[in-house]
């Protein structure tokens, strides 16, 4: 489908032309939504780059929390820590750098996931908390915004539906 979309045909066209295969028109829906556009990624790619040095910003953060968090640990312990912890956002920036859904959409799923988790401890250093929580939701939303405008045709969970049908038009 790609192959197809770089060679110009629009994605209201593939969608027709592999409508009706073994796929079922969701499957083929979410697929057509997926497709990476070049016009886009060049259009967008300063929000993308502000997103990866988030990212970066994000991976020497968690490279200290890690140290700081190994430290009471003997041997080479710290640094695996800082290591493993840092290594997380590093995976999501390179999968920014190659525009890639499934990151955009992984971040904001684990991000949410793992968000009750982050008002432990609130009791004892609100502020602390209350800013890792600003932080975290501000990073959602910027990523959020990032892929709504790179893929604007995929939704939360597969391809925008208007009126009960795909619509891949515009």
């Amino acid at each position: 489908m790609q192959a197809l979309f770089e060679q110009g045909f629009n994605r209201e066209e593939i969608f027709e032309r592999f409508i009706g295969r073994d796929l079922p028109e969701k499957r083929v829906a979410s697929l057509v939504a997926s497709l990476k556009d070049d016009t886009l990624c060049q259009l967008y790619s300063g929000r993308n780059n502000f997103l990866i040095s988030v990212m970066f910003v994000h991976s020497i953060a968690a490279a200290f929390i890690g140290y700081i968090a190994g430290s009471d640990m003997e041997g080479q312990a710290p640094l695996w820590l800082a290591g493993i912890a840092a290594l997380i956002p590093l995976l999501f920036m390179f999968g920014f750098y190659k525009y890639n859904l499934g990151a955009y959409l992984a971040f904001v799923f684990l991000s949410l996931t793992q968000m009750p988790r982050s008002f432990e401890g609130f009791n004892d250093a609100p502020v602390v908390v209350a800013s890792g929580l600003l932080i975290t939701i501000g990073t959602v939303v910027l990523v959020w915004h990032v892929k709504s405008k790179l893929y604007p045709y995929f939704g939360v969970f597969g391809a925008k539906q208007q009126g009960g049908r795909f619509d891949f038009s515009s």
